[in-house]
């Protein structure tokens, strides 16, 4: 599945939860998923614990990381 199509099924599922981008966060380990939730306009978090892809998405422009499953709930906590 491609980013695009990934962003052409964000933001009616959005609309279908009664959900915002400014309230909605995206967590995943690849390229997809960030270009996926930026292009969505959603803050994205990438997961680095068992991603082969940082240098990629640093490359890309993501600027969010974690390196535990424990970070989420923390983030959710903020």
């Amino acid at each position: 599945m491609t980013a695009e199509l990934l962003i052409n099924m964000t933001i009616p599922a959005l609309k279908i939860m009664d959900a915002t981008q400014e309230t909605t966060l995206s967590f995943g380990d690849n390229l997809k998923d960030f270009n996926a939730a930026t292009g969505a306009g959603i803050k994205h978090y990438a997961c680095l614990w068992d991603s082969k892809e940082k240098d990629l998405l640093i490359k890309n422009g993501c600027k969010n990381f974690i390196t535990s499953p424990k970070q989420i709930i923390d983030i959710l906590k903020e």
